[in-house]
């Protein structure tokens, strides 16, 4: 049996905290996973920059990458391009997820 350490938090500084549930965020193992509600946004694995994808929703999750990115949004990566990448570290790791 694999031993995967999973932990979760919301990365949202809401002072409900019905609202930073919106804004959740998961470690599995050594990779963490960044959801703006049901969708995953980012993600960032030891000694890599955070992937951030582009925002293709509207302001509240625009907010949420913000916090993420600290508002850069030259980085962000299409949606294309950051199903790819993600696939790839998840792969990695021995992981997968529908998206």
């Amino acid at each position: 049996m694999i031993n995967t350490d999973i932990s979760k938090w919301s990365y949202g500084q809401y002072a409900s905290s019905n609202s930073g549930v919106d804004t959740m965020a998961f470690k599995i193992g050594r990779i963490e996973i960044y959801f703006s509600y049901d969708t995953v946004v980012a993600f960032r694995e030891p000694h890599r920059a955070i992937v951030v994808r582009q925002n293709e929703w509207g302001s509240t999750t625009g907010k949420h990458l913000n916090l993420l990115d600290y508002g850069d949004k030259s980085r962000r990566v299409s949606s294309d391009v950051f199903k790819e990448r993600l696939n790839i570290v998840l792969k990695r790791h021995n992981l997968e997820m529908e998206m």
